[in-house]
This record gives C-alpha cells, structure tokens and sequence, in this order.
C-alpha cells in the first residue's frame, strides 16, 4: 500500500535553499537533485521501512541517503512525512530532538 508523501515547513525550506545554492553554480546539477528527490520520495510513499531507523533523532524518525543529502522522514499511518533534507557534511547532532 502506498502512502502520501508531505513535506514539512522545514523540509521546504532545505530543499528551496538547497536548490537555489545549487542553481546559481550549476542549474543542470540543480534540477538533477530534484528529480532525483523527487523519485526517492516516491519510493518512500511505498516502501517507507526501507529507510535506516534513527531513534537517536528523536521518536520514530528514519533516514535515507541522496547522496549527498540525508532525508529525514516520519512513518505515519496515513502518509509519510519528509522533516528535513539536510547535505551530508553537516553537523546533525544539533537537530537531535528537534525534527
């Protein structure tokens, strides 16, 4: 069964920033990342448990790589709920808790 997959307000705001730091370097690097993002979400809306569990994160919260991003997700009964998309390279330790 797939689930709906939403975003939060601070997702949003990952992946505008992400896309637009991106865009103004490279716009076909850019539009790679959100087609790519795009086809994981979707993966997630149907297989969401093929993401790495990270209690450590905070109750129920899960990740994916998209190399070079993580994707912080929340399975929920009716839909899956994307928290944020943070690069890779920084430091996660201070979202602990707050995702």
């Amino acid at each position: 069964m797939s689930r709906p997959v939403r975003f939060s307000a601070l997702a949003r705001r990952d992946i505008i920033e992400n896309l637009d730091y991106l865009a103004s370097r490279n716009p076909t690097v850019a539009q790679n990342l959100l087609s790519d993002l795009n086809r994981r979400c979707a993966l997630l809306g149907t297989s969401p448990f093929a993401s790495r569990p990270r209690d450590e994160m905070g109750a129920g919260v899960r990740s994916v790589v998209l190399s070079p991003y993580i994707i912080f997700l929340r399975v929920l009964p009716d839909r899956v709920q994307i928290l944020r998309v943070i690069h890779g390279s920084r430091d996660i330790s201070n979202l602990r808790g707050a995702l």
